[in-house]
């Protein structure tokens, strides 16, 4: 999230320094992110969720399909519990929470 965010390779910085090659590193990187990277993870709750929204919503950079289309789930028990995790960009906050919305109404809506 930080690469999208920031446009900085955090993995990629480490490994130049671990391998002295600092001066390959742009040290004038910007403090502030050029976009808003974001995290989205339905946690499981009982129900079976019909088909998968990777293809519903547009524009994830991340979707991963934890819990199997059409199997029911069980409550959750911890953050490992979750029928998917979606990530994704927006230019702020406020629109970020609009995708986060549109998720969670994609999510109701397959459902059962």
């Amino acid at each position: 999230m930080v690469k999208h965010s920031f446009g900085v390779d955090l993995l990629e910085e480490y490994w130049k320094m671990q391998e002295r090659r600092a001066e390959e590193i742009n040290w004038e990187q910007p403090l502030s992110p050029r976009v808003c990277s974001s995290s989205y993870v339905q946690l499981t709750n009982g129900k079976t969720m019909m088909e998968s929204l990777e293809e519903k919503i547009p524009d994830l950079f991340t979707y991963e399909q934890n819990h199997p289309v059409g199997v029911q789930s069980q409550a959750a028990e911890s953050i490992g519990d979750a029928f998917f995790l979606a990530q994704y960009t927006s230019k702020d906050a406020a629109a970020s929470d609009m995708v986060s919305a549109k998720i969670n109404k994609a999510f109701n809506e397959v459902c059962r």
